[in-house]
């Protein structure tokens, strides 16, 4: 699946629509990291993208340890899909790593910035 945000700007009849998958997520996190997209909730489609793919392994985690508590294996349970969703929840975890550093280097620069400009004014 696909997972997207979309806003109308003004009231309308037509609005765009994007889509995030496996073949843009790249694109998609350059974007945030360069800022080049403020129509764009970054952090927010970022948040329910992993949430839900959070929720989808979750699901099949549960129904395997019932599956492993009535003595039974996991059957067909952990399917490439499952893999796949596992392998991006990985890969979103180090792009929130680099995007979390890149916020705090920012803060720091930001603060430093502030605070020289306030020590200029005593």
């Amino acid at each position: 699946g696909t997972y997207h945000q979309c806003r109308n700007v003004t009231p309308c009849l037509s609005y765009s629509r994007f889509h995030l998958d496996t073949v843009n997520l790249l694109p998609f996190v350059q974007s945030l990291v360069n800022g080049d997209a403020p129509e764009i909730d970054h952090e927010e489609v970022l948040w329910n993208l992993t949430s839900e793919l959070i929720n989808q392994v979750d699901a099949v985690f549960d129904q395997v340890q019932s599956r492993v508590k009535a003595g039974l294996d996991e059957g067909d349970l952990i399917s490439d899909e499952v893999v796949e969703t596992v392998n991006i929840l990985r890969t979103l975890r180090h792009i929130a790593r680099e995007v979390a550093r890149r916020e705090e280097i920012r803060q720091v620069v930001k603060g430093t910035v502030q605070d020289s400009a306030s020590d200029e004014h005593n």
